[in-house]
């Protein structure tokens, strides 16, 4: 999978995949740090794909919103093996504990519910 192999590929499917379902593109102070070091041919050709739903299959899996999240931080826009973009991350990450969420999420009638 391409996705795999290029987490800016993942990266930009986060960026623009709403874009199909009348979603405005996301503002170019957001994504010119990204898309800015990318070549702008590659951009050009993911979204084409993306806004055709060719080779762009919907991803659930919370590895590749890691592989995403490195991609746009510049941790890792190209890998030599499945779940290095995500290692990256959790190495830039750190070791400090930070404090827990003041908020709680509660099972509710079958769904996951923050409270």
């Amino acid at each position: 999978e391409a996705a795999v192999r290029n987490p800016a590929r993942m990266a930009l499917g986060y960026l623009h995949g709403a874009e199909p379902l009348g979603a405005p593109p996301p503002p170019p102070a957001l994504a010119r740090p990204f898309t800015g070091r990318l070549d702008p041919r590659h951009v050009a050709v993911v979204r084409a794909m993306i806004a055709r739903g060719l080779n762009s299959p919907r991803a659930s899996s919370v590895g590749r919103l890691f592989d995403a999240a490195a991609a746009l931080l510049g941790l890792g826009d190209t890998v030599s093996y499945e779940g290095e973009a995500a290692v990256a991350l959790e190495t830039a990450a750190g070791t400090v504990r930070a404090e827990p969420p003041s908020w709680r999420v509660v099972r509710a009638g079958g769904l996951w519910v923050s409270d």
